[in-house]
């Protein structure tokens, strides 16, 4: 079977529901402990396979946010070379939404050499407007819930400017 057949086999798994990670995706196994990476590069590797496999999908976000969970512990205990944290940099950057990374994705941005402090301005501006109008497109289950996760936008992008002012 092609990607693009079993792409369609897993959106159409019996009980799935939109937007849950189908059971034969890459991030399951090495949740389960049934595929174990030899090293972070081999992380990357099921992480790309699985992407691939997932571009278009309800659960695309999704499984990039649960990828994220370990790619980012990696990555900020050291593990990673600079290609590979500024590649998670902007694949973080281009998520619909990444509320569940962000003091990760700031901490991330602040260790990536490979981009200049200008970009890192525009980086941040771009993430920080386009995760504000994800809170919007959202509904909450409460108006404080939202208030909150606006307010930590906010402050995440104060830190982060107070910290690594531009030069």
């Amino acid at each position: 079977m092609n990607d693009d057949g079993l792409s369609k086999k897993m959106t159409s798994e019996k009980g799935r529901v939109k937007g849950e990670i189908p059971s034969a995706m890459g991030i399951n196994q090495v949740f389960m402990g049934e595929i174990k990476p030899e090293s972070f590069s081999d992380m990357v590797k099921l992480y790309k396979k699985d992407i691939q496999l997932s571009e278009g999908t309800d659960f695309d976000t999704n499984l990039k946010n649960t990828w994220l969970i370990i790619i980012n512990k990696a990555l900020l205990k050291g593990e990673g070379n600079e290609e590979q944290r500024r590649f998670f940099v902007y694949e973080q950057l281009n998520l619909e939404q990444n509320f569940a990374h962000l003091d990760n994705f700031f901490e991330l941005l602040a260790i990536t050499n490979s981009i200049d402090d200008a970009e890192k301005s525009k980086i941040v501006n771009e993430y920080l407007k386009k995760n504000k109008a994800a809170v919007k497109q959202i509904v909450w289950q409460t108006p404080e819930e939202k208030a909150e996760m606006e307010t930590k936008l906010v402050l995440a992008g104060r830190s982060y400017g107070i910290l690594h002012p531009s030069k």
